[in-house]
C-alpha cells in the first residue's frame, strides 16, 4: 500500500516534460514580450516633445546640410507616421531639404551654404531637379555655396557643382558611372531546370518581356535604351558644364577616359579631379572647413556661426490654408494587393482612397499626383486612373509630376491629367503589355518528382504552374495582350490629345527621357514639384497663397511602431549590398495580375554615393 502511495505521489514522465515544455513556453513568451515593451518604450524617447527649444537663426550664420541616411519624397517609404527607425538609418525628406535651402536663400540672416553629402545614400535621377532648382536659387541670390564629400557620384556631384568650393577628401575620387542598364536574364532557368516562361509581349522594345525571353537584349531594345542613356548623359554633362564653367567635352573626356587620367596621376584619383578642374581642394573635411574660413586652421574649432536644416526648418511652421495643394504619391510597383510587411508599394485601392479624400476635402484646390514608379498591374493601374478621372470630373485639376520614372502602368495613369511635368531625366513612355505564365512542370518532375493532374466540371479552370498551357490557351492570352495594348493606346491618346496613330508610332514598349518625351509630346513641360504645384495653383484659380498638404491616412500607433522596427532592419540589411540590378526582378515577382498581363517597365537610375 506504501508504495502504491509513494508512486502516485512521485509525477510521471510525461507530466515532467509538459511542465518543463510550459515553463520554456512562458519564459519565451515574457521575453518576446519584453523586448518589444522596452523596444516601445526607447521609441517613445525619441519623438520629439511640444516643449522642445526652438534654435534661434543666427546673424550672419551658414546653414548646414550633411544629411545621414536614406533620401525619399515620402516619409512613409522608410519610416511610418513620423516615428524615427531604431538604429543608424534614417529617413530625408526631399522636401526638407528644398524648403530650407529655398527659404535661406532669402533669409539675410543666412550669408552661406554648406553641403555634404558623404552619409546620403539613395539619390535617384529624380532628385536632380527637385535640389538642383532649390540650389539655383540660393546661387543667384548671391551668397556663397560650399561642397565637400569623401567621393562624388552622379547625383552627388551634380549637387556639388552648384557650389563656389567644392572639397574631396584625398582618399576620394570621382565616378560618373550610371547612365546605365545592367538587365538580369532567365531563359537560361528553362534549358537548366526545365522552368519555361511562357512569355507573351505587345510591343518589340518591351524590354522586361526580353528579361524571360532572350539571354541577352534585342537591338531594338538595345538602340532604345543607348538614345535614352545618350541624351541623359549629354543632359547632364551641359548642366555639370554650365555650373562649373567649363565645357561639356571636358567632362565626357574625364568619364570616358577615366582609367587612363588615373594611371597619369600615378593612382590618385583626387589629384585627378583636382587637376583637371573638377574640384577646388583636396582636404579631409576639418581642413577644408580651414580653407573655406570656417574653422581655426590649427585647432580646427569651428569659427562661424552655425544652423543645421532640421533646426532652420523648425522657423518656419507653415499655417494651414483654406487654399491647399494636395500632394498624392504614387511610389513603386503598382498592385492591387500590398505584399510584405515592408510595403514599398503603390496599392491601387489605397491610392484611389487617398483622391477620394482629397476630392471630400473643401480645402484641396487641386492635386499633384507624384509619380515614382515602372508600372505594375493592369487593372491596379486602371484603377488609379478612373480615380484621376473622378476627381478632374468634380472640377478638381490634376497635374502629374514625374520622378526618377513614370512608365508603362504609370504613364496609363499619368496620361489623363490636365498637366504633366517630368524631370529631364525622368525616364519615361513604354506604352507596351507584356505576360508571363511561368510553368515549373518539367523542373519539379525531375528534380522533385512532384506531378499533378486535374479533374473538373464546368469550365476549365486556369492553368497552373504545375502544368505547361495549352495551345488555346497561349492563342487567348496573346488576343488579351493585343487587347490590353490596343486600349493602352487609345486611352493615351484619348488623354494626350493625340492621335492613335501618332501613340502608336511612339509606342512599342519605347523609353524616353524627359526631354525626348516633352519633344515627342508625351509631357507638357520639364519642371520641378515645386513648379508643378505653381501650375496646379493657376488651374484652380487660386490668387492668393496656398499651402502643400499630402494627403495620406493617419497610421495607428501601434502599427507604426512594428513597421518602423521592420522597416529599419530592413534598410540595414539593403544597405549592404548594391540590389539595384535586381529590383526590377523582386519588384516585377510582387505583382499579383491573375492572368499574369502586365504593364511594368524595369527601368530605374539609382546611383551609388
Amino acid at each position: 500500500m506504501q508504495e502504491n502511495q509513494e508512486q502516485r505521489k512521485r509525477p510521471g514522465f510525461f507530466r515532467t516534460l509538459f511542465r518543463g515544455i510550459n515553463t520554456l513556453r512562458l519564459i519565451i513568451i515574457n521575453i518576446v514580450f519584453f523586448f518589444f515593451f522596452f523596444t516601445f518604450l526607447g521609441v517613445l524617447g525619441t519623438i520629439p516633445s511640444n516643449t522642445t527649444v526652438l534654435m534661434r537663426v543666427p546673424n550672419e550664420g551658414v546653414l548646414k546640410i550633411n544629411p545621414s541616411g536614406f533620401i525619399t519624397e515620402k516619409e512613409a517609404d522608410i519610416f511610418a507616421a513620423g516615428i524615427p527607425g531604431i538604429g543608424k538609418k534614417s529617413a530625408v525628406l526631399v522636401s526638407d531639404l528644398v524648403k530650407a535651402i529655398k527659404n535661406a536663400a532669402f533669409d539675410r540672416r543666412i550669408t552661406g551654404l554648406y553641403l555634404d553629402f558623404s552619409e546620403l545614400s539613395g539619390l535617384s535621377s529624380g532628385h536632380l531637379s527637385e535640389l538642383g532648382k532649390a540650389l539655383s536659387t540660393f546661387k543667384n541670390s548671391g551668397k556663397k555655396i560650399y561642397a565637400y564629400s569623401v567621393g562624388y557620384s552622379i547625383p552627388s556631384y551634380f549637387l556639388a557643382s552648384y557650389a563656389d568650393r567644392i572639397g574631396i577628401d584625398p582618399l576620394g575620387e570621382i565616378s560618373f558611372a550610371g547612365f546605365a542598364s545592367r538587365p538580369v536574364f532567365f531563359k537560361g532557368l528553362e534549358e537548366k531546370f526545365g522552368i519555361k516562361w511562357n512569355v507573351i509581349q505587345a510591343g518589340a522594345y518591351k524590354g522586361m518581356a526580353e528579361t524571360y525571353s532572350r539571354d541577352t537584349l534585342s537591338e531594338n531594345v538595345r538602340a532604345n535604351l543607348k538614345a535614352m542613356f545618350d541624351n541623359l548623359w549629354e543632359k547632364y554633362t551641359s548642366d555639370i558644364a554650365a555650373n562649373r564653367n567649363i565645357s561639356p567635352e571636358k567632362i565626357r573626356t574625364f568619364a570616358q577616359n577615366n582609367n587612363a587620367l588615373i594611371k597619369k596621376y600615378a593612382g590618385n584619383a583626387a589629384k585627378a579631379a583636382l587637376e583637371e578642374g573638377f574640384v577646388t581642394d583636396i582636404a579631409s573635411v576639418d581642413e577644408f572647413a580651414a580653407n573655406i574660413g570656417f574653422a581655426d586652421s590649427k585647432t580646427f574649432s569651428v569659427s562661424v556661426n552655425t544652423i543645421d536644416y532640421v533646426s532652420y526648418n523648425a522657423n518656419f511652421a507653415e499655417m494651414p490654408s483654406q487654399n491647399s495643394i494636395g500632394i498624392i504619391h504614387i511610389n513603386g510597383a503598382i498592385t492591387s494587393i500590398g505584399t510584405g510587411p515592408i510595403d514599398e508599394s503603390a496599392v491601387s485601392y489605397k491610392i484611389a482612397e487617398l483622391f477620394d479624400m482629397a476630392l471630400e476635402d473643401p480645402t484641396v484646390k487641386a492635386i499633384v499626383l507624384r509619380v515614382n514608379s515602372g508600372g505594375g498591374e493592369v487593372f491596379a493601374s486602371e484603377e488609379i486612373r478612373r480615380a484621376v478621372d473622378r476627381v478632374k470630373a468634380s472640377g478638381k485639376p490634376v497635374v502629374v509630376s514625374m520622378g526618377s520614372v513614370a512608365a508603362s502602368g504609370a504613364y496609363w495613369i499619368s496620361s489623363s491629367a490636365d498637366y504633366i511635368f517630368a524631370s529631364p531625366y525622368t525616364i519615361t513612355g513604354s506604352i507596351g503589355v507584356l505576360a508571363t505564365a511561368p510553368s515549373f512542370k518539367e523542373a519539379v518532375k525531375k528534380h522533385l518528382g512532384i506531378t499533378s493532374d486535374l479533374v473538373y466540371s464546368g469550365q476549365k479552370p486556369s492553368y497552373s504552374v504545375l502544368e505547361d498551357p495549352s495551345q488555346e490557351e497561349k492563342e487567348v492570352r496573346q488576343l488579351e495582350v493585343m487587347h490590353i495594348y490596343k486600349t493602352f493606346i487609345e486611352t493615351v491618346a484619348r488623354g494626350r490629345s493625340l492621335p492613335e496613330k501618332t501613340v502608336a508610332e511612339l509606342a512599342g514598349g519605347r523609353v524616353y527621357s524627359g526631354e525626348q518625351a516633352l519633344n515627342l509630346k508625351l509631357v507638357d513641360a520639364l519642371g520641378s514639384l515645386d513648379e508643378a504645384a505653381k501650375y496646379a495653383a493657376e488651374l484652380a484659380n487660386i490668387k492668393e497663397q496656398y499651402s502643400i498638404k499630402e494627403i495620406k491616412k493617419p497610421m495607428p500607433l501601434t502599427e507604426a511602431l512594428v513597421k518602423s522596427i521592420l522597416e529599419d532592419l530592413n534598410a540595414s540589411a539593403l544597405s549592404q549590398m548594391n540590389f539595384a540590378d535586381l529590383k526590377a526582378f523582386t519588384d516585377f515577382l510582387n505583382l499579383k495580375s491573375k492572368k499574369g498581363i502586365y504593364v511594368y517597365s524595369p527601368e530605374y537610375l539609382i546611383w551609388e554615393n
